[in-house]
This record gives structure tokens, C-alpha cells and sequence, in this order.
């Protein structure tokens, strides 16, 4: 029997998320699941991931086991207006003081 990679390991707990989450976007309904992304619904995925909670497979067992409703599925382009909507996507300003969107000039 041949021994399964972590890379198609980690393509079959992707699969597994999407079904969970019906394969397409939480808001326009979009299918291509090239272009699908796992969403914080609250926002916080990038504290999540830089506060030491794994990325990768342990990243998706998380999204698997999860029962509260904290991810979705968001295709690239609604992850982008979303992230612009609800001042996610801070740039360089979220570095500049341990507040998360003030920036000191």
C-alpha cells in the first residue's frame, strides 16, 4: 500500500472542509474551489495564526472540528471587499502599535 504525503493529506482535509461547508462562497455562491478561502467570520485569522495555533493541517483540523460557526468559506474576491468592509486588511498600520487599526504617524 503506498504511503500518503502530508501534501495529499492536507488536499484531502481540504476537500473535506469545502463539503462541509458546501463548496462555494458563504456570500455570492461561487464554486471554483481554486478560489475558495477559509474565512474567520469575526475577522482575527492572521492574530490566530501569528498568536502560535498552527497553520497547515493542524490549521484544518481546527476548521473541521469546529462546531461554533467561527469559519466559512469566502471565494477571493468577497474575502477581499470583506476584509476592506470591516477594516480587516490593515497593511502596514497594524504593525505600527500593539493596537489593532490606530496608527501613529
Amino acid at each position: 500500500m503506498a504511503k500518503t504525503t502530508s501534501t495529499e493529506q492536507q488536499r484531502q482535509l481540504r476537500r473535506r472542509i469545502e463539503e462541509k461547508y458546501g463548496g462555494r462562497c458563504a456570500r455570492c455562491g461561487f464554486d471554483d474551489i481554486r478560489a475558495l478561502h477559509i474565512d474567520h467570520v469575526a475577522g482575527g485569522g492572521q492574530k490566530e495564526l501569528r498568536g502560535g495555533f498552527g497553520a497547515g493541517m493542524s490549521y484544518y483540523y481546527r476548521v473541521l472540528k469546529d462546531q461554533s460557526g467561527k469559519y466559512q468559506l469566502l471565494c477571493a474576491n468577497c474575502n477581499a471587499i470583506k476584509r476592506f468592509e470591516e477594516n480587516e486588511a490593515q497593511g502596514m498600520n497594524q504593525h505600527r502599535s500593539g493596537r489593532r487599526g490606530s496608527a501613529s504617524a
